[in-house]
């Protein structure tokens, strides 16, 4: 054990331990003072899964362990889709001074009270995400929110919060201005005004995700231009239009955009296909699924731009205008390792694939 780093194995080492019984952790922590050190190090971060229903319980004892020192040297949770953990579990947690993220995504059982007890005990977070829940409301957030020091936070989930508002938005803005990633997925409440805030006042963005916000407005989108530094922006299911398309591509930061998901944004045509040819340089995946637009034109411009040698998955179902012609083929010899059966295009690259696929 004492030598486990220097054979590669410190990393399987923590994991195993966290998957141990938390009185075999204890035991452990107290064979030798190597497997101290290592039971100490590998409790700084607690993934609860592995603890199925008994995780709230196996929790709060080890944050009652003297090798966490009573919680202060834990610095992250990750509690993600454990059920029992609750309001209850959050309130007979202690202060936990350097935790720096915490996930509490699919849980449930925690509302207002539960945020409202984190943000009593929790008020160094860098990372805090609760998709999918469905209870949680600015009260509660905007408690966490709060508690946290003026630009420490750096990512942020609400995937899934549909009593999340403007308000919420307004929180997040005031006390996160280094935000580096925002997750506003199915935040049916949060309207234009939220959108252009986030766009006008967080420009160090990196991943901004608005999956299926179809409530908001073309012109919302406008005000991407000013967010030149995303690397990951998902539009899905969203009424975005040329216009806003071409103006934030020509606005970005010459090859910041990794990951652009424009799948099921119907007023999009041949414009935004070659905006993405024109200024995506090092684009790696990309997604123009379901569009009715779309020609083949649009399609050939794509692969000869910069991106036809750096995209890793791309997704062109349903472009019914863009099939026929040699607008696939030039895709297929663009590509590496592009291979054609049955209008059915699969591209293995760097151990990834994509389809293609025309119905």
């Amino acid at each position: 054990m004492a030598h486990c780093h220097l054979l590669g194995l410190g990393e399987l080492a923590k994991e195993l331990i966290c998957c141990l019984p938390v009185d075999d952790v204890f035991r452990l922590s107290l064979a030798s003072a190597a497997c101290g050190g290592l039971c100490r190090l590998a409790l700084r971060t607690l993934r609860l899964q592995a603890f199925g229903a008994g995780a709230a319980e196996a929790l709060l004892r080890l944050v009652d362990l003297q090798i966490t020192d009573r919680g202060a040297s834990i610095r992250e949770i990750d509690a993600s889709f454990c059920r029992s953990i609750t309001n209850e579990t959050l309130k007979a947690l202690p202060v936990l001074p350097t935790l720096e993220a915490l996930n509490l995504d699919g849980c449930q059982d925690v509302d207002d009270e539960g945020l409202i007890a984190v943000a009593q005990r929790c008020r160094s977070l860098r990372r805090f995400s609760i998709y999918w829940n469905v209870k949680a409301t600015d009260e509660g957030i905007g408690k966490v929110l709060r508690a946290q020091p003026c630009g420490n936070l750096q990512e942020l989930c609400f995937s899934g919060c549909k009593l999340l508002t403007d308000a919420t938005v307004q929180r997040v803005v005031g006390r996160a201005p280094s935000l580096q990633q925002l997750d506003l997925t199915r935040c049916p409440q949060v309207t234009d005004m939220g959108i252009t805030l986030v766009c006008e006042t967080l420009p160090e963005l990196r991943v901004l995700r608005l999956y299926a916000m179809s409530q908001l407005s073309a012109e919302s989108f406008l005000s991407l231009q000013k967010l030149p530094l995303l690397e990951e922006l998902d539009l899905c299911g969203c009424r975005a239009e040329d216009a806003a398309v071409e103006a934030f591509l020509a606005a970005a930061e010459p090859g910041a955009l990794k990951v652009l998901n424009l799948t099921w944004c119907p007023a999009l045509t041949d414009a935004s296909m070659l905006a993405v040819a024109k200024h995506c340089t090092r684009l790696t995946w990309l997604s123009f699924f379901g569009n009715l637009n779309i020609t083949a034109a649009a399609v050939e411009a794509l692969a000869a731009g910069p991106c036809g040698t750096t995209l890793r998955a791309l997704d062109l179902r349903g472009l019914a205008q863009a099939w026929g012609g040699g607008a696939f083929r030039t895709l297929h010899d663009a590509v590496p390792a592009v291979w054609d059966a049955h209008r059915a295009f699969v591209w293995s690259h760097s151990e990834k694939w994509f389809s293609c696929v025309s119905r």
